[in-house]
């Protein structure tokens, strides 16, 4: 039970240093969370997220929580149970339930699920006061989906158009749908990853000679990568 553990006062300091990682669902010390991104349709009630501890032997406090898209706490979800000890072994089912504001009905909105692990240690155990524990917090998307947005999530990579804008390259996007581009090439001249907003244009630096083809995988909604996808830079 929670009361035989007591948080290291250290790694709930540190806890505050700790950067998030948008990549990976996987935090440090054994605290899984499934999968890379949620999908929540916007007339559910409630999505059930898993929370697993893979270590055999250390036990952890998880805190988690929902921001927006500009990274601040937001209110327009409830995480339950926002915290609990997390034994060996243990897997755990959270549920996001939606409560706040009026969202856009033509796109998806974002958000970002954060869950913290914070290790613990058992007062029994003297030589754990001078072991050095780092509390780590993963942070994976959530995108609130309305119903009957056309066209289909699958079919929206191919929609992307490129062009050339002052020496830049701007990525529109005319989806309802948050689409991120992963393995991006302009001719044979490698990009950064991109994540483009629905409805919305990015832009970033494009290399000389980087050719009239761009070239790019997206993120599927289990975060797979999906089949290459090729359109003109115009």
């Amino acid at each position: 039970m929670i009361n035989k553990y007591s948080i290291n006062i250290l790694s709930v300091l540190l806890a505050t240093l700790v950067g998030f990682t948008a990549h990976s669902a996987v935090a440090d010390g054994g605290v899984a969370i499934q999968g890379t991104r949620v999908i929540y349709p916007m007339d559910s009630k409630q999505q059930s997220l898993s929370v697993s501890n893979s270590s055999r032997e250390d036990a952890y406090l998880v805190q988690s929580w929902v921001e927006d898209s500009t990274g601040h706490k937001s209110h327009d979800f409830i995480v339950t149970p926002p915290l609990y000890l997390s034994e060996p072994k243990n897997e755990n089912t959270l549920r996001l339930m939606r409560v706040g504001a009026q969202l856009p009905h033509d796109r998806e909105s974002l958000y970002y699920f954060v869950s913290k692990a914070i290790p613990s240690f058992d007062d029994k155990d003297g030589a754990a006061k001078n072991v050095l524990r780092i509390a780590a917090a993963t942070r994976i998307k959530l995108f609130v989906r309305p119903a009957g947005l056309t066209p289909s999530v699958e079919k929206s990579p191919e929609l992307l158009s490129a062009h050339r804008v002052d020496g830049k390259l701007e990525i529109f996007n005319p989806t309802p749908y948050y689409i991120t581009l992963t393995n991006i090439k302009a001719g044979s001249k490698s990009l950064k990853d991109i994540m483009v907003s629905p409805k919305s244009s990015v832009q970033e630096s494009l290399p000389t000679d980087s050719g009239n083809r761009l070239t790019f995988h997206t993120i599927n909604d289990y975060g797979s990568i999906t089949k290459e996808t090729s359109i003109v830079i115009k």
